[in-house]
């Protein structure tokens, strides 16, 4: 064999190696994301609806207002919290951004279950959603009056 045939057999042998370790090393990967996968919680999506009151938190008109409602882009998180001492509704249950911004209610006549399960322990995750074509044609046919569909979002039992 040549000098120039063993060099490039050696070559070979060496991007093989190099292929075979990121080979591995992107499986080693997959299993651990596969795994951290698997052990998110399940959920369930509960109801879909808009937030009730909306205009009372937050000041549509002004530029702060609108630039809030700009940056909650479908699939933005929101935060629940229970209100059991709310003095107009027994199941009042807020509406927050991560951030702690208050901006309205789930409406009360939609909240009762959510809150009875919130208040045995379960845990449930919100997000904003799209307000799609059919959404919103169908929207207005579900919606109660206290509800404005300028941000609807999702309600998700986490199982």
């Amino acid at each position: 064999m040549t000098a120039q045939a063993v060099k490039a057999v050696n070559i070979s042998i060496e991007e093989l190696l190099n292929f075979s370790e990121e080979y591995a090393d992107r499986m080693a990967q997959l299993r651990q994301e596969e795994a951290a996968e698997k052990q998110k919680p399940e959920k369930e999506l509960v109801l879909w609806t808009a937030i009730a009151g909306i205009q009372h938190h937050v000041d549509l008109e002004s530029r702060k207002g609108r630039k809030l409602l700009r940056s909650l882009e479908p699939g933005t998180e929101l935060v629940l919290r229970r209100e059991p001492d709310n003095e107009y509704d027994r199941w009042a249950i807020r509406v927050e951004t991560a951030a702690g911004q208050m901006l309205g209610y789930i409406t009360r006549y939609k909240n009762e279950t959510i809150a009875r399960m919130m208040d045995h322990g379960h845990i449930f995750e919100a997000q904003v959603e799209s307000m799609r074509h059919e959404e919103s044609q169908e929207s207005e046919q579900r919606k109660t009056y206290t509800e404005q569909y300028l941000l609807p979002f999702s309600v998700w039992l986490v199982k």
